[in-house]
């Protein structure tokens, strides 16, 4: 089975992209998360009629976020301002359920990935609200 990769011709929406991807960078530096909720959202919005599915916004945030992550990762642990877990306990789990995930994208239908990603937004949010709240 041969895999093909689509490349999406956005000139129209370049500058919208960088935006996107600028604030969902400072974001995912500034607090540790969202970026790719950012992303993922912008992206949704921005070219998600280009794209097939709902997948591939996904999969264009997530490629987008993993050197965001490691440079903001060691940024965090170069400030020494930082308690850090050690990084194979991270690691390896995230790498293992990173192609665990990526195996069960390609059979679940998209809408069923949209509403877990709602389920976690809402989730988090209300979490953090209430968090927040005291």
């Amino acid at each position: 089975m041969e895999k093909t990769w689509r490349k999406i011709k956005i000139s129209g929406a370049s500058l919208g992209i960088v935006i996107i991807s600028l604030i969902g960078g400072i974001l995912n530096g500034l607090i540790g998360a969202g970026g790719g909720i950012v992303l993922s959202l912008g992206f949704s919005a921005l070219i998600g009629g280009l794209m097939k599915e709902k997948k591939d916004v996904y999969f264009n945030s997530q490629a987008a976020m993993i050197p965001v992550s490691v440079v903001s990762y060691f940024l965090y642990a170069a400030s020494g301002e930082t308690t850090s877990i050690p990084l194979p306990y991270m690691i390896l789990p995230a790498i293992l359920g990173g192609v665990i995930g990526g195996i069960l994208s390609s059979h679940i239908d998209s809408k069923y990935i949209r509403l877990i990603f709602a389920a976690i937004i809402l989730f988090s949010g209300a979490r953090m609200i209430l968090s927040a709240l005291g």
